[in-house]
């Protein structure tokens, strides 16, 4: 017998597909639960992921106008699946640029809508000139406050970005999950590396890579000191730091695992006293957990949670600190060793995707419940939980 909730429907809006790991971490990995919790998710996006490739690469103008008319046309299918909707999550935001139409559309035509945000999104650009304002303009950075005030519940990816929201909302609508992974997907790698050269790795976005920066003179002098090479995989561009070995690679959505795998020691550099970088939600720190990876960090926001200091990494608050962490861990196997086992044995007690999708299940059940005059076999939904 079919169950009475089976065409509950979700219909997530993003402003990308799966490709961006908003998408993919915050809610696409999820999917699968929810229909085993009889939830049917739908995803519709802005950009696809062929289109997601082509974002940062230079383009005319001609080109960037094809894009965002492809991706408007893509948007206009959503329309007739908002209607049908029983949950609308909205990922971030609809689409990367315009007004939140959708968003709107969603709330006066009465749907309960979650937002998921897990990075400052209600910041502008800092980049200055005509071109950063230009970028400002399109993307109505300001429409995060009004979808923040239409939304029935947000999800946010960091205790920062949950003062925002209390700051803008009228009532604390904000619930804590952090960005976190499949344990059985990410994993230690089953054999240890050949390579006589350790390897100092970093995975970001050409947008984070300039955090990098920070590093350069300490990497510099343990590269004067010892044998091991840079891998910095995503960046989007050639880095060099003069007498380092540095090893450049794109980021590939196959690969991602044995990319993280790959690194003895990883490293995650961000700056203090930045409003951006206090809205990140420390991903790459769970990342690192999760395959057993030690890692220096500077302890800025969440990560210095994800992290513990001396147990499964080390906190670095100055290029001297830098230079002595990963000293520590170049030199001493043994410690390696101990920091990754106690790195993975946190991300499976606190990092664990079935543990957290539990609050997220229990998020899209309030807001239908909360809905008056709602059909009573989807506002009692709960009961599917056994």
């Amino acid at each position: 017998m079919q169950d009475k909730t089976s065409s509950i429907k979700l219909v997530v809006l993003s402003a990308n597909e799966y490709l961006d790991p908003s998408t993919r971490f915050r809610i696409y990995q999820y999917f699968s639960l929810f229909q085993e919790r009889s939830i049917q998710p739908r995803l519709f996006y802005f950009v696809d992921n062929k289109d997601f490739k082509k974002l940062y690469v230079k383009k005319t103008l001609l080109m960037s106008l094809r894009l965002v008319g492809r991706s408007s046309l893509r948007m206009l299918r959503t329309i007739p699946a908002l209607f049908q909707a029983d949950v609308v999550w909205i990922q971030r935001e609809a689409t990367s640029i315009g007004p939140p139409i959708l968003e709107w559309l969603a709330h006066i035509i009465g749907k309960p809508m979650i937002l998921d945000i897990d990075d400052a999104v209600h910041l502008p650009r800092k980049e200055v000139g005509v071109n950063g304002k230009l970028v400002d303009l399109l993307k109505f950075t300001g429409k995060t406050r009004h979808i923040v005030k239409w939304a029935d519940k947000v999800v946010c990816g960091n205790p920062h970005l949950q003062e925002y929201i209390r700051n803008v909302s009228e009532y604390d609508k904000s619930t804590f999950v952090p960005t976190v992974v499949d344990m059985s997907q990410f994993a230690p790698a089953q054999m240890e590396s050949e390579s006589d050269s350790l390897v100092i790795g970093w995975i970001g976005s050409h947008s984070t890579a300039k955090f990098l920066e920070q590093l350069r003179g300490p990497l510099q002098q343990l590269s004067s000191r010892y044998d091991f090479c840079l891998h910095i995989i995503g960046a989007g561009k050639e880095l060099e730091i003069e007498g380092v070995q540095v090893i450049n690679s794109p980021w590939k959505l196959e690969d991602e695992v044995t990319q993280f795998q790959s690194f003895d020691i990883g490293i995650y550099p961000l700056p203090f006293g930045d409003e951006v970088a206090l809205g990140k939600s420390g991903f790459k720190a769970i990342q690192y957990a999760a395959v057993g990876i030690p890692c220096v960090v500077s302890p800025v926001g969440i990560v210095a949670d994800l992290v513990e200091d001396g147990v499964s990494g080390f906190h670095a608050k100055s290029e001297e600190e830098w230079f002595s962490y990963l000293e520590k861990l170049l030199v001493d196997g043994q410690l390696r060793k101990e920091m990754s086992a106690r790195a993975r044995e946190l991300a499976l007690r606190d990092f664990n995707r079935d543990r957290w999708f539990e609050q997220i299940y229990q998020t899209v059940v309030e807001v239908i419940e909360e809905q008056p005059g709602k059909n009573p076999d989807v506002r009692n939904l709960r009961q599917t939980v056994t």
